[in-house]
């Protein structure tokens, strides 16, 4: 028969759905636009009408009912994660400045030496700034749809960020204080990952093209028209401070095809591939969606090494000789990091538990 649409909520994701037995309706953990977790959700039937079930910062997957639709079984997932700065030369130990209740992503640090992150916190994803010891903590996004990735321009104006408020992920700007935010790109596909020129005049980002295919393209910091850097399957840009390089994250459009790290110089036109420095990396499962960062004499390049639950950062030199690990830890995963001007870095460690879980009456 003809399909007809049951409910014009916007889902980012629908994990699972079971029906009432009585037909009423049915209940599924999903996640809609606003919010960075799956939630247990009832949709009454035929009015389509959502309710959330649970309310909190865990995520639920899978959905069964009992016979009779009055027990639902459940996997609750918990995610905790705290952030730790290690001081300069010092990467293997670093100390502890939250408390590890909320959820910590995306961590950069301000030219003032503030930590600017994504957390949800707030019950949905938005950008927070707080002091280097942890205090301070401020959210700079009112809530509008989910906000992550935010960097600040070198000379402290700016904020830069992908959202999803305007429908499609595009690029915004606010001020460093939170006003005043200003949307960069616009175009159905999303645009993912800002990065500011060292000259604070150009934002570099992840933009899908026509198909899906992820590439490079910048744009003025004060919008304009934004202009295409590469063409081939590319992720997660990082410039060097000197501002001469640009490194991301490729692969070839082939099965099994293995992650590297490409350079190219800062003012490259597409077209110029003839101009790219191509590096292997160690393939783990963090690739081509970790952050790249640079040393602050631009001559070498860090990344994420993710194994076996743990989580590492090695150091590859510009003039292309053999990589070493920056921290060695054996039991940690972090999701974040970044490197300070004055050479801390600061890490999100973090855990996750999942548990099974009945609730009853859940309709």
């Amino acid at each position: 028969g003809a399909e007809t649409s049951l409910n014009s909520r916007r889902w980012s994701r629908i994990d699972q759905m079971a029906w009432l037995m009585d037909g009423s309706g049915l209940l599924m953990a999903a996640q809609d636009q606003d919010s960075s977790i799956l939630q247990l959700w009832h949709l009454s039937y035929p009015d389509g009408q959502a309710r959330r079930i649970t309310s909190d910062l865990s995520d639920y997957k899978g959905v069964s009912l009992n016979a009779d639709a009055n027990t639902l079984l459940t996997v609750q997932g918990q995610t905790f994660t705290s952030v730790w700065v290690a001081p300069k030369g010092d990467a293997n130990h670093p100390f502890q400045i939250t408390s590890g209740a909320g959820r910590y992503v995306d961590l950069t640090w301000m030219p003032d030496g503030k930590i600017l992150y994504a957390s949800d916190a707030s019950g949905t994803a938005d950008i927070w700034e707080m002091e280097a010891d942890g205090s301070g903590q401020k959210q700079l996004t009112p809530g509008a749809g989910r906000n992550y990735a935010p960097v600040s321009s070198p000379d402290g104006k700016y904020i830069l960020f992908h959202s999803n408020r305007s429908g499609a992920w595009q690029i915004w700007r606010i001020n460093s204080d939170g006003n005043n935010p200003t949307q960069l790109t616009y175009d159905q596909e999303d645009s993912n990952w800002p990065q500011v020129s060292p000259d604070s005049k150009w934002v570099i980002y992840t933009h899908a093209t026509e198909g899906g295919r992820p590439a490079l393209w910048k744009i003025k910091i004060d919008g304009g028209t934004p202009v295409a850097l590469t063409s081939e399957h590319t992720m997660r840009p990082s410039i060097s401070p000197d501002g001469q390089w640009i490194a991301y994250w490729t692969k070839n459009e082939t099965p099994n095809a293995h992650w590297r790290i490409n350079l190219i110089p800062f003012d490259s036109q597409q077209g110029e591939q003839a101009a790219t420095r191509s590096f292997e990396v160690i393939q783990s499962d963090a690739d081509g969606m970790s952050a790249i960062r640079w040393t602050l004499d631009s001559r070498n390049f860090i990344y994420t090494d993710y194994r076996n639950g743990v989580t590492n950062l090695r150091l590859q030199p510009l003039d292309g000789g053999p990589q070493k690990p920056l921290t060695e830890f054996n039991k940690d995963e972090f999701y974040a990091y970044d490197l300070a001007r004055d050479g801390r870095i600061v890490f999100a460690r973090g855990l996750t538990s999942s548990d099974v879980i009945l609730i009853n009456d859940a309709r």
